[in-house]
């Protein structure tokens, strides 16, 4: 089991000393390059996805490998960081220390939560699973109306409110909570007044952005942190649209910014929370690849990828080692990241004559979770 590992189940870069990450067991995974946090703001996002969240601090471990491709072992390193420190974690392992449960998780958070582009993307296909299916009569709604677009530019002033940018072919009004999702204000308000999609169609649930930072808010890459006096976070790397906020600790939103606070009034707080808190949901959980990648698939893939001992392993530059599960196992079996096809120009190639790929083989029809999309 990879539950004792440091994996970001987004990014799926196993190595805290390689990745620049901090790992919690079974919980949590960061990059601190991208997302830098305290121990302090560790405790407050535990709070906010769980209200029910137990008191705990948090101390070093040292992982080693254990007998088997998955197995690890953890060992305390070091002495437990105060609740409220506000210094940066150093990227590393990390265990939770929880007096009234020791064997617990301090906050409970669900794993495998898609962003809203996903979740878009999949209520769109037509045999859509009934979990992510979106009633046809509120498809309509993903998209704003001039109405609202018009509104919401007068009243950012047609800036972005993340940069101040006003070019208009550069800006754009986009969703907080797509209307769709309407059951996501559950989370913020398991009680919320917002039941039907109908009443998130609303100026307030709209922010004016950059066109490359909207996207980024509908993947849920990027928010604003309301709680902490609305401070901007990325979780992932975006592209040259967030090089600023990469590994920043205090970058506040444009119409947040002290000189500019009494003459934008933005969106509601309540929707900037909402979108704050799906992306905790989508990007805080990591910790353990077997909640995104079941057992049966990651030994099917290793037999996919010849790691079985009965055959040669396939060439580094095969592209079957360019999926996400593929990369993790890569860092395992060979104690070392994914090499790419330059770095591995000393190692055995392979080019589609070289040999026969039997139908196991075959990478036209293995998803990313090395399932048959045919099967």
């Amino acid at each position: 089991m990879l539950s004792k590992t440091t994996v970001d189940w987004r990014k799926v870069k196993t190595h805290s000393k390689l990745a620049q990450q901090i790992s919690f067991s079974e919980l949590s995974g960061l990059n601190q390059e991208i997302t830098p946090i305290s121990s302090k703001i560790l405790h407050d996002w535990g709070r906010f996805v769980d209200e029910d969240c137990l008191d705990f601090e948090i101390y070093p471990v040292t992982v080693e490998k254990g007998r088997g491709l998955f197995n690890c072992y953890r060992t305390r390193s070091g002495d437990n960081i105060p609740a409220d420190s506000t210094d940066i974690i150093p990227p590393g392992d990390y265990d939770f220390d929880i007096p009234s449960s020791p064997f617990s998780n301090p906050f409970k958070i669900v794993s495998g939560v898609p962003s809203f582009k996903e979740r878009k993307y999949d209520a769109e296909q037509p045999n859509a699973r009934w979990m992510v299916r979106v009633e046809p009569e509120y498809m309509p709604l993903f998209e704003l109306n001039d109405i609202i677009i018009n509104s919401v530019m007068r009243r950012d002033h047609g800036q972005c409110m993340i940069t101040g940018v006003t070019n208009a072919e550069v800006v754009t009004a986009a969703w907080l909570v797509p209307p769709p999702f309407v059951e996501v204000m559950k989370q913020l308000e398991y009680e919320s007044e917002y039941k039907d999609p109908n009443q998130l169609y609303i100026p307030g649930n709209a922010i004016t952005l950059q066109k490359d930072l909207a996207d980024a808010f509908f993947e849920n890459a990027i928010g604003i942190d309301v709680n902490d006096n609305y401070r901007v976070v990325l979780f992932r790397d975006i592209g040259p649209i967030g090089e600023p906020f990469k590994g920043a600790t205090n970058i506040r939103p444009y119409f947040k910014q002290p000189m500019n606070r009494d003459r934008f009034k933005g969106p509601d707080d309540i929707f900037l929370r909402a979108h704050f808190l799906h992306c905790l949901y989508v990007n805080l959980y990591g910790g353990d690849i077997t909640r995104q990648y079941t057992r049966e698939v990651v030994d099917r893939q290793m037999q996919i990828l010849r790691l079985d001992g009965e055959r040669r392993p396939l060439p580094h530059n095969h592209p079957l080692w360019k999926k996400e599960l593929s990369r993790v196992i890569y860092q395992y079996y060979y104690d070392s990241p994914y090499k790419s096809d330059d770095d591995a120009a000393d190692e055995d190639s392979w080019d589609s004559s070289d040999e026969p790929i039997d139908e196991m083989d075959d990478v036209s029809n293995i998803d990313e979770y090395g399932d048959d999309v045919n099967a």
